[in-house]
């Protein structure tokens, strides 16, 4: 089974859940609220106040994206839990469906952008969980560019620096075959120097 740098890892996925864009409408504390939720293994009552969000804004990819984050966390603790896959899969791929729209309308939206490069981030993750290489790249890539996109865009939209670190960070431990096709197309990965001294797996 592949080792992951842990503290990297839940870093990223919950980081990334916690900091709102300066100009979405969802409530912060909302937010917050949510993910202690979920840190503490109260995942109904996460996925309710999620849900919550989504009903209240139906047409931002935030909730959306904070949901199948709930269901990401969930699959990490038991990847033998393969409805809960399903279910993450599922909110991820409308919460592309809802941020691609709000791109139509406005394909200067970097908020919409951030969640869909995050929405693809997380799913790239999930393949390599599920040694889905093929799919595991396409969608970090695709997650990759996006967020390139925003900083060149606004290069003090921090949050995507972050998901690029992460990103780099898991190209760096994708095996041999997927790591020469990345490397010709021009994906380099980093040394796992980022875990450190910790003595986590």
């Amino acid at each position: 089974m592949m080792k992951f740098c842990k503290p990297l890892f839940y870093l990223f996925l919950f980081t990334l859940a916690a900091i709102q864009p300066a100009r979405a409408a969802v409530d912060e504390e909302d937010i917050q609220r949510g993910v202690n939720l979920t840190l503490n293994m109260r995942f109904e009552k996460a996925i309710a106040l999620f849900d919550s969000i989504i009903q209240e804004y139906p047409q931002d990819p935030a909730g959306y994206f904070l949901k199948s984050a709930v269901y990401f966390w969930m699959y990490t603790q038991d990847v033998r839990m393969a409805d809960v896959g399903t279910l993450f899969e599922t909110i991820s791929k409308t919460g592309i469906e809802v941020a691609e729209n709000r791109l139509d309308e406005n394909e200067n939206d970097l908020d919409a952008k951030f969640y869909l490069g995050a929405i693809y981030g997380n799913l790239g993750r999930y393949y390599i969980m599920n040694s889905s290489w093929i799919k595991a790249y396409w969608y970090g890539s695709e997650g990759k560019d996006l967020l390139k996109e925003i900083i060149e865009s606004n290069p003090e939209y921090y949050n995507a620096y972050l998901g690029l670190g992460i990103y780099h960070y898991y190209a760096d431990i994708l095996p041999g075959v997927i790591k020469v096709l990345s490397y010709i197309l021009g994906i380099k990965g980093i040394s796992r120097k980022a875990c450190g001294n910790s003595g986590l797996p």
